[in-house]
């Protein structure tokens, strides 16, 4: 956990999924709330918790109006921060503080703040101004409809897409029906074929049969990784120079676990610039990050290339074949990319297995 804080989370490798804010500027303290709105709650469920916390505000206005002794105000204060509602809004606060000083945008690192909204705002509803009951009530019930109908294929034209909404220079994501696979290959240009052109949210027609294309290559490798080093009586142990939003680690590790039961021990061949200089070469036979038998090279795909690190094709084929390596196999992408499997007789193998 440390590891991932302090180079996905704070080091090097946060800026290659994110983008770094001044805490001075207005998007440093926004950015986690759009994104929240764009991805998780959206328009209609993001207008019920405002119109919950607007009639909450009045009510505790009008309150606090009729208490006239500040010391009584004083001491209801000081008993509030002992109730579950003060915990609650802790934990919302303090968690997006914390959210917003990573430079990684993530995946839904939002949700788990959402169900604590939520609930906060059904509290404020339910204390605030008697006659302002019924009315949020129907709010919030009208907005969660509309919000499900948005993603189960209820509304024709609107399920299988992204809407926003603009208003001048704001805009938000109305409804977003995609599911989270087209939403994160969306964001990512992973949708994008090789000569079909992204329209602007970075999908394409026929979206969803294509990205069902890319569950095989990850299981083919997870099978190919495997089987060679098993030919040689061997553990494998994995380094990628390439990896695509749909064809990473992750995924390939994920595959290799299904069916194997165990973990796929792998790394990735990073820019001099990430590991102190060293050149491919060199983290190749570095023993502290893992010395591969394996390594799988191909082309960055053009719409997602800053997802990837950034060695470079010749440059990795250069350091493989300079270390003995030679070419296994190799995995066909949907979007026409090889990706090759090196092999190199060491690591685990025989009575030096684990």
């Amino acid at each position: 956990m440390l590891r991932y804080l302090t180079s996905y989370g704070y080091g090097p490798e946060a800026n290659r999924y994110g983008a770094s804010r001044s805490v001075l500027s207005i998007g440093w303290w926004t950015y986690r709330l759009h994104r929240a709105v764009d991805t998780e709650l959206f328009v209609p469920m993001t207008l019920a918790v405002l119109a919950c916390i607007a009639c909450g505000l009045v009510t505790w206005w009008v309150h606090r109006r009729r208490q006239r002794d500040g010391g009584a105000r004083g001491q209801r204060a000081l008993r509030f921060l002992g109730t579950p509602e003060a915990i609650v809004v802790i934990f919302v606060v303090w968690g997006y503080l914390v959210l917003s000083t990573t430079d990684n945008s993530g995946f839904m690192f939002e949700l788990p703040f959402i169900p604590a909204v939520v609930v906060l705002a059904v509290h404020v509803a339910s204390r605030s101004v008697p006659r302002m009951r019924p009315y949020l009530a129907t709010v919030c019930v009208l907005a969660a409809a509309i919000s499900f109908a948005g993603m189960s294929d209820a509304l024709p034209g609107v399920s299988s897409a992204a809407r926003t909404v603009s208003i001048g220079s704001f805009s938000a994501t109305a409804f977003d029906g995609r599911g989270s696979l087209l939403g994160y290959a969306s964001g990512t240009g992973g949708a994008c074929r090789s000569q079909t052109p992204c329209v602007g949210s970075g999908t394409t027609p026929g979206e969803t049969t294509y990205l069902a294309e890319w569950l095989a290559p990850s299981q083919r490798m997870a099978t190919l990784l495997h089987d060679t080093a098993a030919r040689h009586d061997c553990d494998p142990v994995v380094f990628f120079a390439i990896q695509d939003p749909l064809f990473n680690t992750n995924t390939v590790d994920l595959d290799y676990q299904l069916r194997y039961l165990t973990a796929l021990p792998t790394g990735l061949l990073k820019p001099r610039y990430q590991v102190e200089g060293e050149a491919p070469l060199r983290q190749l036979n570095d023993p502290n990050l893992g010395q591969p038998n394996l390594v799988i090279t191909g082309r960055q795909a053009a719409a997602s290339g800053n997802f990837s690190p950034h060695v470079g094709d010749r440059a990795t084929i250069q350091a493989v074949r300079s270390d003995a390596f030679v070419p296994a196999a190799g995995v066909r992408l949907p979007d026409g990319r090889v990706m090759t499997v090196w092999w190199k007789n060491r690591g685990p193998c025989g009575a030096a297995r684990p």
